[in-house]
């Protein structure tokens, strides 16, 4: 077994020939490349490795890895400098390997992605995926960690692909200046995610960014920050729910999910709340903040929430509201079950 580490900013022609002994399984690839247009070559392998990288398009990389022989192969690949853009993902198959592609430029075509053992159930490592501000992530084919996290980050997180993890670790997507996922009424795609503890941020501060567009399978955990707006869909009803967002942004704030009806509004510069009701939330977390710095860090509650241990908080003004429907807060569980809420303005 061995390690590879190659940092260049030129041209690399490595031949693993050894004419005495068999050639080693990789465990261990750590490409990083300043100017990825300049060609890299790495030939022999032990059994069915491989690893290529070629120079793609603008500058950016494409980049490929596969073994299917003994231990894990873990793959890092980076790229850096002015003569880079994208990284491109033609397949990369670790057998429990950890996944690491990072352009700190530009963006990440991420193409199919696997750490898992075929031959091992439960098995996965992590996927971490970043892209620079020249972004953006492009999930472009099946990403699946098995039993690892999923980790992608990029100014915009978007595409036709899934990702995939049986971790309680979490998926964790970040877009940092944009979107997560396109919107599905304007001819987009929600990022499909499948895993029981999701964190999805969209916190970008610019006019109409910082929305969340995802659809989730399994997901009992969800961790939402989503500055302007969101639209997520559960196949499964939620168990614990923490939300973040600004009071007076102007998308959409729909969250669905099998058994549960969330019923949240935007009405000025306040974040109203008409009412959680079915299946019971065991914990619901709220922070609505300011944008402009002014005083729109408001909520409203305007119904009842089906919600065991409940922590609403506003940057300004926090307001029960019950002219309408008369509000209490009660615990209709049995008196052993603990509950618990928090309410306040900061």
């Amino acid at each position: 077994m061995s390690d590879l580490t190659v940092t260049t900013g030129g041209s690399v022609k490595l031949d693993r020939l050894d004419g005495a002994n068999p050639v080693p399984l990789l465990t261990n690839v750590d490409i990083s490349q300043s100017d990825s247009t300049q060609s890299f070559s790495l030939t022999t392998y032990s059994g069915s490795q491989s690893v290529t990288v070629t120079p793609g398009g603008g500058g950016g990389a494409v980049v490929a890895a596969t073994t299917d022989d003994g231990a894990p192969m873990r793959f890092r690949f980076q790229n850096s400098g002015v003569a880079n853009t994208t990284i491109t993902g033609t397949g990369i198959f670790t057998k429990g390997g950890e996944v690491i592609l990072d352009s700190t430029l530009g963006g990440v075509n991420t193409g199919v992605i696997d750490t898992r053992d075929p031959l091992s159930p439960g098995s996965g490592n992590t996927i971490n995926l970043s892209a620079g501000a020249g972004g953006p992530m492009n999930v472009s084919g099946a990403l699946n960690a098995g039993s690892g996290q999923a980790i992608l980050e990029g100014p915009s997180v978007a595409g036709s692909g899934s990702i995939t993890s049986t971790s309680t670790n979490s998926v964790h997507v970040t877009a940092y200046a944009g979107d997560i996922g396109t919107d599905p009424a304007a001819a987009g795609t929600a990022l499909a995610i499948t895993s029981p503890t999701v964190i999805l941020s969209a916190n970008g501060t610019l006019p109409a960014n910082g929305n969340v567009y995802s659809a989730l399978t399994g997901t009992t955990d969800l961790t939402l920050t989503a500055y302007n707006g969101f639209k997520v869909g559960s196949t499964t009803g939620l168990v614990t729910l923490n939300l973040n967002t600004y009071g007076n942004d102007t998308g959409p704030v729909v969250l669905t999910a099998p058994g549960q009806t969330y019923s949240f509004a935007r009405n000025g510069n306040v974040f109203e709340i008409g009412g959680i009701s079915g299946t019971r939330l065991t914990d619901f977390n709220l922070n609505v903040t300011r944008n402009t710095g002014v005083v729109d860090g408001n909520v409203t509650v305007l119904g009842q929430m089906a919600v065991d241990n409940l922590d609403l908080r506003a940057q300004d003004t926090l307001k029960f509201d019950g002219s309408v429907s008369a509000l209490s807060i009660s615990n209709p569980r049995r008196p052993s079950t603990r509950t618990k809420w928090c309410c306040r303005a900061m």
